[in-house]
Parts: structure tokens; C-alpha cells; sequence
């Protein structure tokens, strides 16, 4: 679990309330059937955090505002990473050639008071002309979950309901993209519906359960 000091209180990240949701069926026998389900997750959260870096530092107005980060474990730094990461940079790049995209923020900070969350949002700022939040995930698929709860869709929510809360721009969200950049095949985008009460949910879900 993750948490943030925001103003002295302690607030679990949005991701963080996501484990409370149902896992997906795929998710749950993945991990019941394969015993390096744990190791084989640090292993892409590794590739996830430098191909992360790499969009980030493409802006380089933002480079002070990268966190470094503890979970860039160096036993994971092997040639066969080397090369997927090389490949996933490679994608990323052709999305931001093949896209016009114009940052306001990256990697800031977000909470809300009223829902007691916070988190680090990739991307907000304008793609295509339009004012979004974007998501860089660097997984195989967009896995569509069988638990009725769309976890890329009330991330992407979260961040929405924080970034108005907490920034006052007077700016409106108008998308929410989820951008996949993986080595088995091309980049990939795709818009998500803006959930409130699909946040609202899972944080219930999250309080109910660990009493935070």
C-alpha cells in the first residue's frame, strides 16, 4: 500500500484503493497457478517505471519533477529488459510524433479532501487540442475485467476529481486516455468514460475493508 502526507493527514494513493475492487478471473489464476506471479510483477512494474521516465523526460522543462523512485530494482536491469524497454521508448516515441501533445503537468501530486485519496498523475495537459488526462501503461492488453468495475476507467476518475479539486486553473477535463506501449505490439489509446461513483465506490470498498 501506498500513502501521501497531504497537510498531516495520511491518504492511500488511488491505485492503492483499486485493490480493493474484485480482482479479475485472468488476475486470480494468474497468480493462484503461476509461484513467480510475484517476481514476474516487480519484473514490469521495472520496465513500467523507466519506460515512465522516459515519456517524462521527453519534456524537459519537467525533468526536476521526476521522482526517483525506490522500486527500480537494479537485478531486473538485464539485457533482455534492456532491449523491451529500448522497444516500449521506441513506441512511445512514435505516439508523441504521430500526436500533438502540450503538457501543463507531469507526474504532480493530486488529492481531494472530500475522498481522503491522492496520487501522481502521468499527463495532464492538451492531446489532439483537447484538454485530457493520460495514463501510460506498458501491460500486454487492455484486460477487460469480468467484475463489473473498469479499474483504468475510476483511476483515470480519481485522478480527474482530484486534479479539480486541488489545482485551482479553472480548467476542464474533457478526455481520459489510457496510452499502452508494449513490446509484442504497437502503441495503443484508448478514451475512458469519467466514473465519480465508480471512485466513491472503491473507496468505500477500501475503508470498509482496512478502516483508513
Amino acid at each position: 500500500m501506498r500513502f501521501y502526507n497531504i497537510n498531516g493527514a495520511q491518504y492511500p494513493s488511488v491505485t492503492t484503493i483499486l485493490s480493493a475492487l474484485p480482482q479479475p478471473t485472468a488476475l486470480k489464476n494468474f497468480i493462484n497457478n503461476n509461484p513467480n506471479a510475484k517476481f514476474i510483477a516487480s519484473e514490469r512494474a521495472y520496465i513500467g517505471i523507466l519506460s515512465h521516465f522516459h515519456f517524462e523526460s521527453l519534456n524537459s522543462v519537467y525533468l526536476d519533477k521526476i521522482p526517483v523512485l525506490e522500486e527500480v530494482n537494479k537485478q531486473f536491469d538485464t539485457e533482455e529488459n534492456r532491449i523491451i524497454i529500448d522497444d516500449i521508448k521506441m513506441k512511445i516515441d512514435f505516439f508523441l510524433m504521430e500526436n500533438e501533445l502540450k503538457p501543463i503537468m507531469l507526474e504532480e501530486k493530486l488529492w481531494s479532501h472530500e475522498l481522503q485519496i491522492a496520487g501522481r498523475v502521468d499527463f495532464i495537459g492538451y492531446v489532439n487540442g483537447k484538454m485530457s488526462i493520460l495514463d501510460l501503461k506498458t501491460s500486454k492488453a487492455f484486460y477487460e475485467s469480468d467484475t463489473g468495475y473498469d479499474n483504468h476507467e475510476i483511476q483515470l476518475s480519481a485522478y480527474k476529481i482530484c486534479f479539480e479539486e486541488c489545482k485551482d486553473l479553472n480548467i476542464s477535463i474533457d478526455k481520459l486516455y489510457i496510452l499502452r506501449c508494449h513490446e509484442d505490439s504497437w502503441w495503443e489509446i484508448k478514451e475512458k468514460v469519467f466514473n465519480p461513483n465508480g471512485v466513491k465506490y472503491a473507496r468505500k470498498l477500501f475503508k470498509d475493508k482496512y478502516g483508513i
